[in-house]
């Protein structure tokens, strides 16, 4: 297995952004970076795939976009606002609308075509088979001395 080392960007702000907002409505399922709303996501390889799981509590699977390259994943949602209701006078209303998106890289590259998706219970599964792994080719070079 090969070690693998990522650049995260720092965000100096993401303690107090998470301080201040870990009360609000859906803060456990979405997070607000830089003004954008992200869904969250595990993404693992198994065997010879690469497993991605997103939670999208509340949203309908037609309204869900995604987009795979050979090195990367983008999944796209909306929730749109229900119509109000005449007569309903609201005590309380904290259910999430908009759009979210997130844009990943995959840690080893994977054939595009072999996605599939499936949603269950508010829960994306994506599977994707990895590219077959060519063998490193070894040159033999001669030093000459002069």
């Amino acid at each position: 297995m090969k070690a693998m080392a990522r650049i995260v960007r720092y965000d100096p702000f993401a303690q107090l952004r998470r301080a201040f907002f870990s009360d609000f409505p859906f803060s456990d399922v979405f997070e607000s970076v830089e003004g954008d709303s992200i869904l969250r996501l595990d993404m693992y390889e198994q065997d010879n795939k690469v497993v991605v799981e997103a939670d999208l509590p509340g949203i309908d699977p037609k309204d869900v976009d995604i987009t795979v390259t050979s090195d990367s994943l983008t999944i796209k949602a909306k929730k749109e606002e229900e119509t109000e209701e005449k007569g309903k006078e609201y005590t309380l209303r904290e259910r999430r609308v908009g759009s979210y998106a997130r844009t990943v890289n995959f840690p080893v590259q994977v054939v595009p075509d072999s996605a599939k998706a499936e949603f269950v219970d508010g829960t994306l599964k994506l599977t994707i088979d990895k590219e077959a792994a060519t063998a490193p080719k070894s040159v033999k070079v001669e030093v000459q001395k002069k």
